[in-house]
């Protein structure tokens, strides 16, 4: 339910399964993602559905991320890890460990496709930036018979997406050091 204070009453109703996940796009729009892949954009001033569409089912969804790049909207989603792993998660950061969708603006329309793992993005990037830059610092864990869980070297691994097309343009792992600074020359 949207409400208006001023009025106290409901302004619009969209009803979502339960575990369908939100993201505040921008100050007009909310995108909601359902574990079935239906996935829709829609106007928080009146309800009305900027796109609907289907991408593929995501049974465990634990969250998802949206922003809106040049005609298309770029929707992450995040399901929970399969191995035990720690990671060190920069603030300003979201977790993306599932698929990358480039959605047509206007009707949905699906212009790329990709997968991560174990990811994290920017949630502030540059709005006219034609890149989609993945981070992660990460540590590998193994279950001791004890119970204890013992973790590895930490490893940053860096990848990088076009937006217009969907290709990687960068995609690269380092052991240990440091990952403070890094730079990619285009």
């Amino acid at each position: 339910d949207v409400s208006s204070s001023d009025l106290q009453r409901t302004v619009w109703r969209a009803e979502f399964n339960e575990n369908a996940q939100p993201w505040l796009v921008d100050d007009s729009k909310v995108a909601v993602l359902t574990p079935d892949g239906q996935f829709s954009v829609i106007h928080t001033e009146d309800g009305s559905r900027v796109i609907e569409t289907k991408v593929e089912a995501t049974e465990e969804l634990k969250s998802i991320y949206v922003r809106h790049w040049s005609d298309r909207y770029i929707l992450i989603t995040n399901r929970p890890e399969t191995e035990p792993v720690r990671h060190r998660m920069p603030k300003h950061f979201v977790a993306a460990n599932g698929s990358v969708y480039a959605l047509d603006e206007k009707d949905g329309r699906l212009h790329w496709k990709a997968n991560v793992e174990g990811q994290h993005t920017l949630q502030s990037s540059p709005a006219n930036l034609p890149a989609l830059i993945f981070y992660s610092r990460h540590q590998q864990a193994k279950q001791l018979a004890h119970g204890g869980i013992p973790y590895g070297t930490p490893n940053t691994k860096i990848c990088c997406f076009n937006l217009r097309n969907g290709k990687r343009l960068h995609e690269s792992e380092t052991q240990g050091g440091y990952d403070y600074y890094y730079e990619l020359e285009t």
